[in-house]
């Protein structure tokens, strides 16, 4: 009796065991299949749909050509306009007669465009790459008849800064779609409207008029160590300070990651850029001014007389 009672004592044993192993691995397995059910439905997407999508996405041969080229012109456009006026603006500047403000054609444009770059890097992310490349072409396009209507100097430096808005959209997400596979944004308006970094955008936007502002003024219109030039490169370093506080501790999506700046690579490339278009918008601008100043060139000539640098 007592072999018989320990013989059963450990058959049960045995048996309390290979149950509990067998829950184990059950339970294991179920949460790896829960697991990989999580991985597959991240934010909501199915990543095997969604890769089935993107197959079924592919474009023809002839359509890829296509939007190349139409991506090509938009660029072409874009990056025309930031120097399209450098050779006529003595003219314009004699016909209005305001020579004071003669900086401002190429300066409004170009401001334009350095504030309002990051904020459509996002809004494509967020509203998706086509719909925001035609608004950005659109007020483009906008800005540019406006010029073309102008009849005073301060609207046309207006109607510059309003194709500025446009322009500098277009190259940010022309940039984007040639080098860069992203997936279409998903959402309703109301959601993508919130995903929006408001408070980032306002605070870069103004930091970086208010920087360009002072930069432009300072030895021009105002002494550089006059109060007002002082308290707008103050304000605007400020106000840059802050908007890295802001974006990486407050932004859900932040318009400018700050771990970005910890590569080497995009510090240096981005500094190589404000000394690269401090130098040439300076030659393209003032180059042509000085043929038809001191020279007496026309637009014509001082124009072929640039080109060779251009190209």
């Amino acid at each position: 009796m007592s072999q018989n009672s320990n013989s059963e004592y450990v058959t049960n044993e045995v048996a309390t065991i290979t149950s509990s192993e067998t829950g184990t691995k059950s339970n294991e397995s179920s949460g790896i299949t829960s697991g990989m059910q999580e991985v597959r439905d991240v934010n909501g997407v199915d990543l095997e749909k969604a890769k089935d999508e993107d197959v079924k996405a592919e474009m023809t041969k002839t359509q890829v050509i296509l939007v190349f080229v139409g991506l090509c012109f938009g660029m072409f456009l874009a990056a025309l306009d930031q120097t399209i006026v450098a050779t006529v603006v003595p003219k314009i500047a004699f016909d209005f007669k305001d020579l004071d403000r003669i900086a401002w054609i190429g300066t409004s444009y170009l401001l334009t465009v350095s504030a309002f770059q990051p904020t459509y890097g996002k809004l494509s992310d967020i509203f998706g790459r086509k719909i925001t490349f035609l608004m950005a072409i659109l007020i483009f396009e906008i800005g540019s008849l406006l010029c073309g209507l102008s009849n005073s100097m301060t609207m046309i430096i207006i109607s510059r800064a309003v194709a500025g808005v446009g322009g500098g959209g277009a190259i940010t997400i022309i940039v984007s779609l040639l080098f860069l596979h992203l997936h279409q944004s998903t959402g309703s308006f109301r959601e993508k409207l919130v995903r929006i970094d408001w408070l980032g955008t306002v605070m870069i936007a103004v930091s970086t008029v208010l920087i360009l502002l002072a930069l432009n003024w300072g030895g021009n219109e105002y002494a550089w160590n006059s109060a007002l030039i002082i308290i707008l490169l103050i304000i605007g370093m400020i106000g840059f300070i802050l908007f890295g506080f802001v974006e990486s501790h407050f932004a859900l999506e932040p318009l400018a990651p700050i771990r970005l700046f910890k590569y080497h690579t995009v510090t240096v490339n981005l500094l190589v850029n404000i000394f690269h278009g401090m130098a040439f918008f300076s030659i393209v601008y003032f180059i042509p001014l000085f043929y038809q100043v001191v020279d007496g060139d026309n637009a014509t000539n001082s124009g072929l007389k640039l080109l060779p640098f251009i190209l």
